[in-house]
């Protein structure tokens, strides 16, 4: 099984980019909303691979979402795509919407709790 390793650079050059619309909570709700409705601007610092935003969803870059399409291969993964924009320049950044469960977890090895909110997983094994 191949394993990948995100490092991001110790140096904080990434500002935080804040949404157009704030009615919007979870990324589950992206699914009843046309592509490009909600955009992002970025007053200050750098645009990120992995951007920071307000409502702290994953935004992913062009290349950043090469590399998981790559390794993905599996449809239960799909995109939505938003716009950031930055003092220098404007770029469509992605949401990873997924629509099932990843089969990664080896559950017997697996320590797993239930909790007041369902289980929990206190210990993974893949």
């Amino acid at each position: 099984m191949k394993y990948f390793y995100l490092h991001f650079n110790d140096e904080d050059t990434g500002g935080v980019a804040y949404a157009s619309r704030s009615d919007i909570d979870e990324v589950a709700q992206l699914e009843e909303l046309p592509e490009g409705v909600i955009q992002f601007s970025l007053a200050e610092g750098m645009l990120q691979d992995f951007q920071a935003n307000n409502l702290g969803w994953p935004l992913m870059s062009q290349s950043l979402r090469r590399l998981f399409d790559g390794i993905n291969g599996r449809p239960n993964l799909s995109w939505y795509t938003v716009t950031v924009t930055s003092p220098n320049r404007t770029a469509d950044y992605f949401v990873p919407m997924f629509s099932g469960a990843f089969d990664v977890l080896d559950f017997d090895r697996s320590k797993i709790v239930s909790g007041p909110i369902g289980d929990i997983v206190m210990k993974a094994c893949l």
